[in-house]
């Protein structure tokens, strides 16, 4: 994308002149500046003729400043257009199409369609904390096996297209997951509740991998610049499906019930089916004549070998134990929240479009400020602030905010706001240091629930479910010396040799080489 900057269209300007003002008023011709007019012909011809018109005048010596200003005044929507414009160029719409509506229905999902199941598991199911907290747990199992996914779709093309034909499954899937959640009366147990999340779960994680797939493949072939924006395509839109689902969540839980918010929530992998259909993609041939028993075993050892390599097991050892330790307590707080403490659905999606605001906050204060911050010191610091913050639903539940004039509309918006910095904090460097590999819920929170017997009548054992969890983020502050202490951190060239030798022969795993990339 070219550079509009003000000064290097006048550099670029004084370079066609080929000279400079001595203080006597004569000129010489400066021959550093030899390239100046490639250069800027290069910037005159990738822009639109409009644009050619501003950069033409500022070329005349007595319209510079007049030039610059016009330059300068360029607005953030017309640098925004001309990005989407060089993205289209680079990549076209089909693909652009796929990504946005891939992370946009995962933003969804986060927002509107988490909010929707909690309300259809706690009203149109009536079930306590602790069996949602399975079902919960056990609808996220697709996330942690993403791996396989990429085995899969790399080792067993589907006529001979191992990307388009699994988007068009597997986005069908969930389609009709979230269609059949949506009918009422049609899913009324426990059973078949669990088997439409999982099924919906699947269907999203697996078009996740693949479209992950999509983009390193694009990305191994741009520029690096051009790299970046395609995954500033994708948290673009993963924030903007956070976003907007969480503004219409109140409203749309009023107004349909979480049966429609399962409906809005299909229109997602819906469009993502639509787009697919129409985009091309070339056959794959494999360059090496393998069986499917022998590429399988080569994609787990190029996965394996990244995995053995003490520069990526202990800190992903680190990352699983900080977030399996904490039982989770989820479905219990937001019964608490409702029967309890009485939040209405617009109110519970006010708090969750607050949060979405707030992580898009946050993913710009981590690239400002943290994002040079050492891995272990980070990493320190954000699991003592997750405990405290953790400590602070305590003092909700206990009721002591109370005893301090404290509001609970005011309490939770401060505790949502905080819990979802730190939160985001953590993610983001996780992310840089590898790939994300551990789902938030864990079957333990269940257990405690039923232990502590938190029903959705009975809150007593809620506060010590908090406090144990509270305790247990403690724990992994023990454990950091499995993070590297500094931000520089190597590959081995074990792992290296192994995945570059398999991405040239074409049969890599996209999924584990952007393991590796990441960390």
């Amino acid at each position: 994308m070219a550079d509009f900057s003000a000064d290097r269209l006048l550099s670029s300007a004084d370079g066609i002149r080929g000279r400079n003002k001595k203080s006597d008023g004569t000129t010489t011709t400066e021959s550093g500046n030899a390239g100046s007019f490639d250069e800027v012909q290069d910037v005159l011809t990738s822009l639109p003729a409009a644009d050619n018109d501003v950069c033409l005048v500022s070329i005349a010596p007595e319209k510079e400043k007049k030039s610059a200003k016009l330059i300068a005044s360029m607005s953030n929507v017309q640098k925004i257009h001309h990005w989407w414009k060089s993205m289209r160029l680079q990549f076209g719409d089909g693909l652009l199409l796929q990504i946005f509506f891939v992370y946009f229905t995962q933003g969804l999902r986060s927002t509107l369609c988490s909010l929707g199941t909690s309300y259809y598991l706690n009203e149109t199911l009536a079930l306590p904390p602790a069996r949602s907290e399975v079902l919960r747990a056990t609808a996220a199992i697709p996330w942690i096996i993403k791996p396989l996914y990429g085995i899969l779709s790399d080792s067993v093309p589907i006529f001979g297209t191992r990307r388009k034909s699994y988007l068009l499954i597997f986005s069908a899937i969930s389609a009709i997951a979230y269609f059949a959640l949506s009918i009422p009366d049609l899913i009324t147990t426990y059973d078949n509740a669990l088997i439409a999340l999982v099924v919906a779960s699947l269907g999203i994680a697996f078009c996740d991998v693949v479209i992950d797939g999509k983009v390193v493949e694009a990305a191994r072939s741009e520029r690096e610049d051009m790299a970046g924006n395609l995954q500033t395509l994708s948290w673009l839109s993963l924030s903007i499906g956070s976003v907007l689902g969480s503004m219409v969540s109140g409203i749309a839980l009023n107004t349909f019930g979480p049966l429609g918010v399962f409906l809005l929530t299909a229109m997602g992998p819906l469009f993502v089916v639509l787009i697919s259909i129409k985009i091309p993609e070339e056959k794959y041939s494999s360059q090496e004549n393998l069986g499917f028993c022998q590429n399988v075993r080569d994609q787990c050892q190029a996965l394996a070998s990244v995995v053995v390599d003490p520069i990526c097991w202990r800190p992903m050892l680190w990352i699983f134990l900080s977030n399996a330790l904490p039982p989770s307590v989820n479905e219990a707080m937001f019964t608490f929240k409702t029967a309890e403490l009485g939040f209405s659905k617009s109110f519970l999606g006010l708090i969750s479009t607050i949060g979405s605001f707030t992580l898009l906050g946050t993913t710009a204060l981590y690239n400002a400020y943290f994002r040079s911050t050492p891995f272990r010191r980070l990493f320190f610091r954000i699991q003592l602030a997750s405990a405290c913050v953790s400590f602070a639903e305590f003092v909700l539940v206990s009721r002591f905010n109370v005893l301090f004039g404290i509001s609970d509309q005011f309490f939770i918006f401060g505790d949502e706001i905080l819990s979802d910095v730190v939160a985001r904090l953590k993610h983001m460097p996780s992310l840089v240091l590898c790939a994300k590999i551990c789902p938030p819920a864990s079957y333990g929170g269940s257990w405690l629930c039923n232990y502590l017997e938190i029903s959705k009548t009975n809150f007593a054992g809620l506060a010590t479910a908090v406090t144990i969890r509270s305790v247990a983020k403690l724990a992994p502050l023990f454990l950091l010396s499995m993070v590297p202490e500094t931000i520089n951190v190597s590959r081995s060239s074990l792992a290296s040799s192994k995945l570059n030798h398999l991405d040239q022969s074409g049969d890599s795993n996209d999924k584990a080489a952007n393991v590796e990339e990441q960390v």
